[in-house]
């Protein structure tokens, strides 16, 4: 008996964990939303339609009379989706998952909105025709490989040149500790080949095809390095801009942010 009652405890306690994980997902327009969190009701946007060619995401959806707001592009999310062309990410999503949009090779443009803070490993690896990116001044750290193999890249769209700069790229903080897996979470960076050269030592040297870096809709051409910034570690690797210098500090900048470290 007391094996029969076990039984179908064991039972019950399936179908409500299957009914429990179903509820956690729904579909509106093509797009799998997976629910997050149930006391702030947010979720996080996917997809499992790799033949979709629009992805309109909105702040909000609405399931079962709840509305839920976007705070996530989840990991893997459009990861191979071949015939994608236009993304929309709303404001208020703060996190594009690793993988995100890795291999989606019809995508041209990406604008990732103001409130995105971290975007993740080969979050748009391969996407090869991707021509314009603009990157939000909330952006705080991007992860190795996030921009690798999109060669097609022509702008890269920014608001603020301090926050540009003090974006963490790859997890690199200097030159010295920077490796092609950082360069290329930079969609600045557009590596052509590296290769071995004798003459210095046998040092590797590096052949980059420049791309344009745009403030505010102007074109950086005399590129000046705000006062303060302290490291610089591939920011500007592969940068269009004729020339860098340093904006002087301002007298009262304590001596230790006087110097930066690149």
């Amino acid at each position: 008996m007391a094996k029969f009652y076990f039984k179908q405890l064991f039972v019950a306690a399936l179908l409500l964990f299957n009914i429990t994980a179903f509820a956690a997902n729904f579909e509106i327009d093509g797009i799998i939303y997976t629910i997050t969190d149930e006391t702030n009701l947010t979720v996080e946007a996917g997809t499992t339609d790799r033949y979709i060619e629009v992805a309109d995401i909105p702040a909000t959806v609405t399931y079962e009379d709840v509305a839920y707001k976007v705070t996530a592009i989840k990991k893997g999310a459009f990861n191979n989706c071949q015939y994608l062309t236009t993304v929309s990410i709303p404001e208020g999503v703060t996190t594009i998952g690793d993988n995100a949009f890795s291999g989606c090779s019809a995508l041209t443009e990406i604008v990732i909105p103001e409130g995105v803070t971290t975007i993740g490993d080969n979050a748009f690896s391969g996407c090869i025709a991707l021509k314009e990116v603009t990157i939000p001044k909330s952006l705080k750290s991007v992860g190795r490989r996030a921009f690798w193999d999109c060669s097609a890249i022509t702008t890269v769209n920014i608001s603020d040149l301090r926050a540009w700069c003090n974006i963490d790229f790859g997890g690199a903080s200097t030159a010295s500790q920077v490796i092609i897996s950082h360069c290329t979470s930079n969609p600045l960076f557009n590596l052509i080949s590296s290769l071995p050269d004798n003459t210095y030592g046998g040092f590797a040297r590096t052949y980059f095809s420049p791309r344009d870096l745009v403030l505010n809709g102007e074109k950086i051409v005399n590129l000046v390095i705000p006062a303060g910034i302290r490291n610089i570690a591939c920011h500007f690797a592969g940068c269009s801009a004729e020339s860098i210098s340093f904006e002087k500090p301002d007298e009262n900048t304590p001596e230790n942010e006087r110097h930066i470290v690149i």
